[in-house]
């Protein structure tokens, strides 16, 4: 059954194709008006480009140290970000690469910033550690929170809070919060934006 939906809608899509192509044949020159969105997805995007400028001093190369405190005491690392807006500049794109005093990747991710303008929604969907995972996000004036759910310890939650200080430089910071229990600080991470761009592992190009 799935089959024949999967089947179903490429043909319907095949067949929207077609008459959009054969359209363009009778003396349209221009592209596919499939291609082209129409006036109310270009007010869409220019809401969302203005929604996701939130982000704007996320753009560029980042280089720091992450640590992560642990009950055998902190562990720390080189992390990496690449912040790039994307789809005509209605996302971004972060790519955040950790490695250890030896070189060897110890952390990636990937993440997805959106703003989706009729619900007034800020998202991330975050690619890490082989989890796929969406998080709404809050503004606190310009710094962005979100909450991530610490599936081991029942009802605990990890609030991660980014911004950029007045150094300029992008601080975040993973507070746990759980009943009856102080917050606890358990990721901290400083970086410094790059003159150079890194390459998509993290390391720098050769000179």
């Amino acid at each position: 059954m799935i089959r024949f939906i999967v089947v179903l809608a490429l043909a319907v899509f095949a067949s929207g194709a077609f008459t959009a192509a054969a359209a363009q044949d009778e003396g349209d020159d221009g592209p596919p008006a499939w291609l082209t969105p129409d006036a109310g997805a270009k007010v869409l995007e220019s809401q969302q480009r203005l929604g996701i400028s939130a982000y704007d001093w996320m753009q560029g190369d980042w280089r720091g140290i992450a640590t992560v405190h642990t009950p055998d005491g902190p562990y720390r690392y080189t992390q990496t970000m690449r912040a790039r807006f994307r789809k005509s500049a209605t996302l971004m794109v972060v790519e955040g690469t950790g490695k250890d005093a030896d070189g060897i990747t110890v952390f990636e991710s990937y993440g997805v910033l959106t703003y989706e303008p009729v619900s007034e929604l800020y998202e991330i969907e975050s690619f890490a550690a082989a989890k796929r995972a969406r998080y709404p996000i809050r503004f606190e004036g310009l710094a962005a929170s979100w909450d991530v759910p610490d599936g081991r310890r029942g009802k605990e939650a990890v609030t991660f809070t980014m911004w950029q200080d007045e150094a300029g430089q992008w601080r975040e910071t993973g507070v746990r919060h759980a009943p009856g229990k102080d917050p606890q600080t358990v990721f901290e991470m400083t970086l410094t934006r790059l003159p150079v761009p890194v390459i998509p592992d993290g390391s720098l190009p050769p000179e």
